[in-house]
């Protein structure tokens, strides 16, 4: 098997017909569904070779095109005069406004995929999903369409293990505490150190597979987008502290300072040995005075031979 989990997408009604499906089978939409099961469970399309424990990411369309043609849909309910398509035309809009192109739930899949090709609503093959969480702040396809190229036949995207965990550390980016929470929910140890960056995971793919995911073609600005950032507080006084104590000399390499600075005070700066953003003390017995060159080196590589250095070295 060559992914190790994936995203399933879902559609917008798409047209008045879609719509009236809905309005007749009186469960509600696709979206409708899935934010009334959540909680439980959910029997969702999966892949036939899928497995049990399999992460799944639920995506709301596949763009925010998908999302526009629900207006034309939109439209047309309105000049059908039918006060109740009207309204849940107007309903389903206004839904599917706030997920439209966006990973909006994860979960796990519980048992083996089943054929269910006798279903003309879900043809295909199904399986439940349990163990989900709903987003707070759903994730844009925007910020994952370098790496992932969403299936345009299917409502299946595979992931390998490099996407899989580049989606969930953007997932924990845009909510913090989510790999907690939902460890807990699955019993599951994500080893946060053994997530790939996104120049290890661009760097690693072949250059068939550069070419098969998209890119900005646009000239102008490039798309933004908004992130929660957790800063933590430092003492101001503790790097001068740490240098002063380095005496000029890098604690790693053992080399004066590259260079003085404006001052004309050796060059170095203070490291965290256990990150800040790995919940480290921002306390002298937890820094060092690196040269940049080393700096960057712990910040790249953090070897465990170095890392233990440090330790005893800011324990003298």
């Amino acid at each position: 098997m060559d992914y190790v989990s994936f995203i399933t997408n879902f559609q917008a009604p798409q047209n008045l017909q879609e719509l009236k499906s809905i309005q007749e089978r009186g469960n509600g939409s696709n979206l409708d569904l899935l934010l009334s099961e959540y909680k439980t469970e959910t029997d969702w399309t999966v892949p036939s070779d899928a497995t049990i424990g399999m992460i799944v990411f639920f995506m709301c369309a596949k763009s925010a095109i998908d999302y526009r043609h629900l207006a034309g849909v939109r439209k047309q309910a309105r000049e059908s005069g039918d006060t109740s398509l009207i309204s849940l035309a107007e309903e389903q809009y206004a839904s599917y406004a706030k997920y439209a192109g966006k990973i909006m739930i994860v979960g796990r899949m519980h048992a083996d995929p089943y054929k269910r090709s006798d279903d003309a609503t879900y043809p295909g093959w199904g399986a439940k999903i349990r163990n989900m969480i709903l987003l707070d702040n759903p994730v844009d396809i925007s910020e994952f369409k370098t790496i992932v190229k969403i299936s345009n036949t299917n409502a299946i995207t595979k992931l390998n293990e490099s996407q899989y965990q580049h989606l969930i550390r953007l997932v924990e980016r845009r909510n913090p505490g989510f790999i907690s929470e939902f460890g807990n929910k699955l019993f599951f140890n994500l080893q946060t150190e053994a997530i790939p960056s996104l120049d290890e995971i661009i760097g690693g793919m072949t250059d068939e597979e550069l070419e098969g995911v998209s890119t900005n073609t646009s000239s102008g600005p490039a798309p933004s987008y908004s992130s929660t950032v957790v800063l933590r507080r430092r003492d101001p006084i503790l790097p001068e502290k740490v240098k002063r104590r380095a005496k000029g000399m890098c604690q790693l390499c053992l080399k004066p300072a590259p260079f003085l600075d404006k001052n004309g005070k050796p060059y170095l700066e203070a490291h965290h040995i256990v990150p800040l953003a790995s919940n480290g003390p921002d306390i002298i017995s937890n820094m060092v005075a690196l040269c940049p060159n080393c700096h960057r080196k712990m910040h790249v590589l953090a070897e465990k031979a170095d890392v233990e250095k440090l330790k005893s070295v800011a324990l003298q």
